[in-house]
């Protein structure tokens, strides 16, 4: 199956050798204890506030080589992201200090991986979640899980937010890439959740490949900047979340970027079952 993108949109096919996803050594000294975590840092004033982002990998023994790869969106749309690497060592941390303002839901993934002396690789995700409300009768608050009447409100907007956008997005990616509506379509955000589900036609092998290309794709093909139709590069800060669909051919990556413009990442894929 082949879809035909409208004159707006920008598709690019890409090529990359498999990896072995979310796995570890057989002999596994590894003892791998991974985090990410959001907290409001500091209230500037009655509109801007601080938020801190930190990552970290923590080891029994010193590895190789660690790096970690966190994502962080605000409504749905990609805030900023932080990236860290280091030979030799047993622990890997990075912080990251941005500033916001207004009501927000902001949700963070980082892909932590690691390589033994022996050269064997272990991957692992770890996520967090923040919310944050503010109205101008009310200060600046931040939570994770709501505990009053208050906390509960502001969970229930900014979420019902967030599920109109993507919601949104993914109708305006489907219309602008042709996607049938019975070909399902994973929400970042789910994605995780989708692979640990065991998903129908796929074994545990490709759904972790799903996963782990699907983070390659964005990291070296949006990450490091969104090649459009005339060469130029575009930031992807201000994109949407991206949403991944699988057909019998291929394993598409979909986003909206900030101006608006459909772009699609496209990488070749086969079932272990395809004939």
């Amino acid at each position: 199956m082949r879809w035909i993108c409208f004159t707006l949109a920008i598709i690019v096919f890409i090529c990359m050798d498999q990896e072995q996803a979310f796995s570890k050594s057989s002999n596994d000294p590894l003892s791998l204890k991974i985090d990410t975590e959001l907290e409001l840092a500091k209230v500037e004033n009655e509109y801007e506030y601080q938020l801190v982002t930190q990552a970290s990998t923590e080891t029994k023994a010193k590895m190789y080589e660690q790096s970690s790869l966190t994502l962080v969106f605000e409504n749905s749309h990609l805030s900023f992201f932080l990236e860290a690497w280091e030979p030799d060592t047993d622990k890997l941390k990075k912080l990251k200090t941005t500033t916001h303002e207004g009501s927000r839901r902001f949700d963070a993934w980082t892909k932590h991986q690691l390589k033994t002396k022996n050269l064997e690789r272990a991957t692992a995700i770890s996520s967090a979640q923040l919310y944050t409300t503010n109205s101008p009768h009310t200060n600046i608050h931040a939570f994770t899980q709501p505990k009053n009447d208050r906390e509960r409100k502001g969970r229930y907007v900014l979420d019902h937010v967030f599920q109109q956008q993507l919601l949104h997005e993914a109708k305006q990616l489907r219309l602008a890439f042709d996607i049938p509506k019975d070909i399902p379509a994973i929400s970042w955000n789910h994605l995780n959740e989708w692979m640990e589900s065991g998903p129908k036609q796929l074994s545990d092998r490709e759904a972790k490949q799903v996963v782990t290309t699907s983070w390659h794709m964005y990291r070296d093909h949006i990450l490091e900047g969104v090649k459009r139709e005339d060469g130029t590069l575009t930031t992807p800060i201000g994109s949407s979340m991206p949403i991944i669909v699988l057909d019998e051919e291929d394993l598409h990556l979909l986003l909206m970027l900030e101006d608006g413009t459909p772009y699609k990442l496209t990488h070749p894929w086969s079932f272990e079952g395809a004939a």
